[in-house]
């Protein structure tokens, strides 16, 4: 890896903790225009991209966020919306969990058995994003032979 590379890595990685977004974002797209970086070093420098995400409000200022509530279990999260307008309205996919992941801190699943669990969720929201109805989709798949495992559903 040649001198500049270098250079952008360490970029890549302190400008996180100075809170310098811009550099860091260019750290990282720089190194990852290069065709030469060692695979490591590129798989570093995407998963250290992230940290510059910018939020979709500095990209739309006019972005406005609401909540929908989705009725999860006790100890469950709900993730990942992804919405769709259809022919009959507005539809929301959902991911609900009862893990919780705290990015490099810790991964904790919410059951006594120990077993991470998932589930889906479908709702139809009206114009003003309020949900109308909730179903949430079952997995139907035939699991005779299959092996215990500490992860279930989709």
């Amino acid at each position: 890896m040649d001198y500049d590379s270098h250079i952008l890595f360490a970029e890549s990685v302190n400008a996180h903790s100075r809170g310098d977004d811009e550099a860091g974002r260019f750290a990282c797209e720089a190194l990852l225009s290069k065709w030469d970086l060692p695979d490591e070093v590129h798989a570093a420098a995407l998963c250290n991209s992230v940290l510059y995400t910018r939020r979709l409000k500095e990209l739309i200022p006019e972005t406005d966020f609401i909540e929908v509530e989705v009725p999860t279990p006790a100890g469950w999260a709900a993730f990942n919306p992804s919405i769709l307008l259809s022919r009959h309205g507005l539809v929301m996919a959902v991911r609900s969990s009862n893990w919780e992941f705290k990015r490099h801190h810790y991964f904790r699943v919410n059951a006594p058995d120990g077993i991470a669990r998932s589930a889906n969720y479908l709702l139809r929201l009206n114009a003003a994003l309020r949900t109308e109805a909730i179903d949430i989709f079952e997995d139907g798949t035939d699991r005779t032979g299959e092996v215990e495992s500490q992860s279930r559903g989709y």
